[in-house]
């Protein structure tokens, strides 16, 4: 066999190879479930993180902050874990939900849709403090969250639907109906831009919990302009 015909033929096999690999894997990787619930997974608040501040409209910007977590809890786990994770269900009455999800090779249930991550305990107020003036009626340190709505918050679980509740208005978040945090991220949408808003700014994001506990985070921005989503991650 000549040189050039052994090149071919090892190119083929390689390729032929990969072929049959990636059918492989593409028809075993997942497998289409369903499971009783929304909310596959639980995550108690450690601590917040506002990472990001940047304009998304005229007259408009808005402010995103990360859940740290201090445990978790599965739909899989066992033990305590698996306890917490059913009493968490039950007090949200999120019992009565199907989600079709896919499960990877590693045993990890990807749900469709992925609104399937909480935090925990609810959340009775969200707040956010602006450092510097505002306007002439906000000077430092005042609220502003009469401006500010929550880009991601479930309410209580309603068994004919599986996603969270959008745009809860902050200065309605007050106790009195349970407020949960969806996902790793939460945005901030505020609806006025703060008269100079060319200049530094510093917003401090405060949220407190039924247990009681209060969090908070302060981001800085040299001047409030247009940015991408990863711009800061």
């Amino acid at each position: 066999m000549t040189n050039k015909l052994t090149k071919r033929f090892v190119a083929i096999a390689l390729c032929t190879a990969s072929l049959l690999l990636l059918a492989q894997c593409g028809k075993n990787l997942w497998e289409k479930v369903s499971y009783e619930a929304c909310v596959l997974r639980y995550s108690e608040i450690r601590d917040i993180d506002a990472y990001r501040c940047k304009r998304t409209g005229l007259n408009s910007f808005s402010i995103t902050f990360r859940i740290k977590e201090a445990r978790t809890c599965k739909f899989n786990d066992s033990g305590a874990n698996k306890e917490l994770f059913d009493s968490l269900r039950t007090v949200r009455n999120d019992v009565y939900h199907v989600s079709n999800a896919r499960v990877t090779r590693d045993g990890d249930l990807l749900p469709i849709p992925s609104f399937n991550h909480l935090a925990f305990p609810e959340i009775t107020s969200i707040d956010v403090i602006t450092i510097n003036e505002f306007d002439g009626s906000h000077p430092a340190g005042s609220s502003i969250k009469d401006w500010v709505t929550i880009g991601a918050v479930w309410g209580n679980a309603d068994p004919n639907k599986c996603r969270p509740n959008k745009d809860v208005k902050a200065s309605e978040i007050d106790g009195s109906k349970k407020t949960y945090l969806e996902s790793y991220i939460t945005t901030l949408n505020v609806s006025k831009l703060p008269d100079d808003y060319d200049s530094p700014h510093a917003f401090r994001v405060i949220i407190t919990t039924a247990d009681g506990k209060t969090y908070s985070s302060t981001v800085t921005v040299v001047r409030i302009e247009y940015g991408s989503d990863d711009d800061d991650d």
